[in-house]
């Protein structure tokens, strides 16, 4: 025999178990070894069925957001370290891969198309100037960030790419953590290429260039 809430007793029946006889409906609901019985009796048999409890859902607004993945672009005529940071920026829950580049044409176009938010660039390749194309990068996509990444990080090429609109400069000779923070700091304040504006062909230098 087992008490219920109401201290009545029931009893094992073939359907679960019965509480005896009543002259109206009643609905009960109680816990019974971890489970929630609900039922509802009427007449002479009262049988009260054992249901397992549901947990309880989130509503809407406490459900946990998507992180918002930074999507960044790396431009570097190095197969080895174009390979390396394609490597470490997969490894980040929180960064996105959007692909690797070894020239420096034609780069403004391709940030548009793979939905970059940083792109890191290396100052010494073959062909286009790096510099020239930060430059066009702050004019037409100022809100996407631009770390140049090189081996000279002497104050003149600081100051250099920080006047031609990157957001900084990261040392090739450094750990790579660093490249990670930087990229991690720049995204932070880029805009989602989903609420960037149209480009257009006027515009300034990003405000990020003040950054180190």
């Amino acid at each position: 025999m087992v008490r219920d809430l109401f201290g009545g007793r029931w009893r094992l029946s073939p359907g679960g178990y019965s509480l005896g006889s009543f002259s109206s409906p009643v609905r009960f609901a109680s816990l019974y070894n971890g489970c929630r019985i609900d039922s509802v009796c009427s007449g002479l048999d009262c049988t009260l069925m054992e249901q397992p409890q549901q947990p309880h859902a989130l509503p809407p607004s406490a459900a946990p957001s998507p992180i918002r993945r930074t999507r960044v672009l790396c431009v570097d005529d190095s197969p080895d370290i174009g390979k390396m940071l394609a490597r470490l920026i997969r490894e980040q829950p929180d960064l996105e891969d959007a692909g690797v580049l070894d020239r420096a044409e034609g780069l403004v176009d391709e940030v548009i198309g793979r939905r970059a938010d940083v792109v890191v660039l290396d100052l010494t390749m073959p062909g286009f100037d790096p510099v020239v194309v930060i430059r066009a990068l702050a004019v037409r996509l100022p809100s996407c960030r631009v770390i140049a990444f090189s081996g000279y990080d002497d104050p003149d090429t600081k100051d250099e790419v920080r006047c031609a609109g990157a957001w900084g400069l990261v040392s090739k000779h450094g750990e790579s953590a660093d490249i990670i923070r930087a990229i991690r700091l720049a995204g932070a304040e880029s805009t989602p290429q989903a609420t960037r504006p149209a480009p257009s062909g006027v515009g300034g230098a990003s405000d990020a260039a003040h950054h180190g």
